[in-house]
């Protein structure tokens, strides 16, 4: 039997992204020379940052039109796939 995938709680993802981002800041600090500043630094990356929100973007309307299409306006996005211990219960 398939299991279904759950979505994980938004704060979860969160702490890993600020956990990540300190743990590279202080990285690149201290590898980095000192005439390197942390404005050019964002110079350097602000263009690959541009580009992942274009494009996670893009995707997240290809997805949600694939999921009008199919009439699942009626479930809020983030509710989609969760499945309730019950419901669990009652489908085995």
């Amino acid at each position: 039997m398939a299991r279904r995938m759950t979505m994980r709680h938004p704060l979860d993802f969160s702490l890993v992204a600020v956990t990540l981002w300190l743990l590279v800041s202080m990285i690149i600090d201290a590898v980095t020379p000192k005439w390197l500043t942390v404005y050019m630094i964002g110079i350097a990356l602000a263009p690959l940052l541009l580009a992942g929100v274009i494009l996670h973007f893009l995707n997240w309307r290809i997805r949600y039109a694939r999921l009008r299409k199919r009439g699942d306006r009626q479930c809020p996005p983030a509710q989609r796939g969760v499945v309730s211990a019950a419901e669990r219960e009652a489908r085995r």
